[in-house]
């Protein structure tokens, strides 16, 4: 049984972790309904447009930049193979390497979505100011998650 409080509500949306997540969900959910347009989940889009600014990118490195674990890449990249969007190219000097290449049917997806993709964290971050908007990516991206983080025994 959840313990009534006028405070509860207020304790929860004090909560860091409760507000991101919230953003997260309001900003994804609105993004897949833009990206199914063009035929593309939101995972697609951001690892299409990580190969498309890098070009050449080592698989691994994707998976890395993207902070997701490389098996969850493998669908994702066949996926985007058997589309024409991207191929791979194997290292000459390490045959476990390979480098993603975006094709010219994946720069043209990425440059009809990236549209959809501002108009919709425009939309999502309306109440907003430019300032604001700005103020919060930069400090978004100052949140850095350390490789071992401190867990307190309860």
């Amino acid at each position: 049984m959840v313990k009534q409080t006028s405070s509860l509500p207020t304790m929860l949306h004090d909560c860091l972790g409760y507000a991101l997540r919230r953003a997260h969900t309001r900003l994804s959910q609105q993004l897949a309904k833009q990206l199914e347009d063009v035929h593309l989940s939101t995972s697609q889009f951001y690892t299409l447009l990580l190969i498309y600014q890098y070009d050449g990118v080592c698989q691994a490195e994707v998976a890395r930049l993207l902070d997701i674990n490389p098996s969850q890449l493998v669908p994702l990249i066949q996926n985007m193979e058997k589309r024409g969007l991207i191929h791979k190219t194997q290292e000459q000097e390490d045959k476990r390497l390979y480098h993603l290449h975006i094709s010219a049917a994946g720069a043209s997806l990425i440059e009809r979505s990236l549209p959809l993709v501002n108009a919709c964290e425009l939309f999502v971050t309306s109440a907003l100011s430019d300032e604001e908007r700005q103020s919060l990516l930069r400090l978004m991206q100052k949140i850095k998650v350390p490789e071992h983080p401190y867990l307190s025994a309860r």
